[in-house]
Parts: structure tokens; C-alpha cells; sequence
């Protein structure tokens, strides 16, 4: 039924209309949901490559569709195809200071570390544990989260000391 509603909104709209990629970006999160990641990341392809031709890679709807599928790369084990993509990404969000990236830099400590390249994966998490501090406090659910996982990298590259001290800063 969302499909057909894609369709129809390619058919009146026009497949060059934000509304009408917006909507096939709301199917591939659906078929996220059935595990259907061929059709996930076919979706999200060409909506990339639409909004890119259309907005350019700094709009903000091209930006969250290539991270939608940094995303889908990721969950296929395509870790440096996520990487590259996640690494665009964070270099348009940096363009301007008042875009929020937590969950990028999480998502590339995760490749990285997935990589076992440990010291590129403390880089991004230690950026996003900083970040999620500074706009979310140090006691956040989230920042707390974060910060075990960058205990667990520390641990992964042996500094114990680095990692329980981190460990009982947020215990």
C-alpha cells in the first residue's frame, strides 16, 4: 500500500519533487522493518542521487539519505563504503555548526571499530561522548551510553586504565 502511494506520488508530482522523495525515503524505512535490504538501499540510491542532482550534496534531505545509506552499507558489512559515505556526511554537518551529529560519529566509531582500526573508532567516539556532553550533560542516558562504548574501545586497544577510569566515571 506505501508503495502504491510512492508510485502515485511519482506519477502526479513529478519523481523530482521533494514530497515524492520524501515519501519513497518513508518506504525504505518501512522495508527496513521486513528486512528487505535490497529494496532499502535501492530506494535510498536513487532518492540520493535525485536530491544530490537536485539540492546538491549540502542540503539537509541529501544529507540524511546518504546517511540512511551509510546505514544500509553498514548492516551489509560494507564498512568502508558506510565510512566513506558517513565521512562525507559529517564533512557537509560541519559546514554548519548547528547541525546536531552525535549519531554519525557513533555510527563511524562502530565501522571503525568493526574494522578493528581502534584508534580511528576512539577519534569519532570520543567527538560524539564530547558532543552528547556538551548538549546533553555529562548524567544524559545518551552520553553515558556513549561513553561505555568508548571504555569498551579503550579496552579494545588494551589501555585498561583509560578504560575503568571511564568505567567508574559513569557507574
Amino acid at each position: 500500500m506505501l508503495r502504491d502511494l510512492a508510485e502515485t506520488y511519482r506519477r502526479v508530482l513529478g519523481p523530482d519533487n521533494d514530497a515524492t522523495l520524501n515519501c519513497w525515503n518513508d518506504l525504505a524505512v518501512f522495508y527496513v522493518d521486513f528486512d528487505q535490504w535490497d529494496k532499502v538501499e535501492e530506494i535510498l540510491r536513487e532518492a540520493f542521487e535525485t536530491e544530490r542532482r537536485l539540492h546538491g550534496p549540502e542540503h539537509e534531505q541529501t544529507r540524511v539519505t546518504m546517511s540512511r545509506l551509510a546505514g544500509v552499507a553498514s548492516h551489509r558489512g560494507r564498512y568502508l563504503q558506510a565510512i566513506a559515505l558517513n565521512e562525507e556526511v559529517l564533512r557537509v554537518e560541519h559546514q554548519n555548526p548547528s547541525w546536531y551529529t552525535p549519531e554519525v560519529l557513533a555510527s563511524l566509531a562502530a565501522d571503525y571499530y568493526a574494522l578493528a582500526e581502534y584508534q580511528k573508532a576512539v577519534e569519532r567516539q570520543t567527538e560524539q561522548v564530547e558532543l552528547l556532553r556538551r548538549f546533553n550533560g555529562s548524567q544524559d542516558p545518551r552520553t553515558l551510553k556513549a561513553s561505555g562504548f568508548l571504555a569498551h574501545l579503550y579496552g579494545a586497544m588494551g589501555q585498561w586504565t583509560r578504560s575503568a577510569g571511564l568505567y567508574r566515571e559513569i557507574t
